[in-house]
């Protein structure tokens, strides 16, 4: 019979900075990127931003990319300022108020009169 095989694997080293092995201190653990229940926060010259998937009509989409070529604008910034804007106005709320005919209260009323005549005497004092 023959030797039998011995399976063995390399493991990759974890990622070490050289210049923490050379001065001798204590490797540094790098910090997770931000992130919030709404998805990751990414940190800009404009301040923090989060990504956002919106979808428009292939026209609008069209027209907003050559506007933000013919102006060198970002995307973002312009969608952003829009989105702003249109949420600093506000909007009166209608009100909806629901009115009843009248005969419609008398048939109500009809009915809770019929409803009373049917209970016997000695429930209707409760009613």
């Amino acid at each position: 019979m023959g030797k039998k095989q011995v399976a063995v694997s390399l493991r990759k080293p974890p990622p070490a900075d050289p210049n923490a092995f050379v001065a001798g201190s204590e490797p540094t653990i790098p910090e997770a990127p931000k992130s919030t229940a709404l998805g990751p926060v990414l940190g800009t010259r404009v301040g923090e931003r989060r990504e956002l998937t919106v979808y428009l009509p292939l026209d609008v989409a069209r027209q907003l990319s050559v506007r933000c070529a013919e102006l060198d604008r970002d995307v973002s910034n312009v969608v952003a300022e829009a989105v702003a804007k249109a949420l600093s106005v506000e909007e009166p709320i209608p009100t909806v108020a629901v009115e009843l005919p009248p005969d419609t209260w008398t048939r109500v009323r009809g009915l809770f009169g019929t409803l009373r005549e049917r209970v016997p005497f000695s429930l209707a004092r409760f009613v």
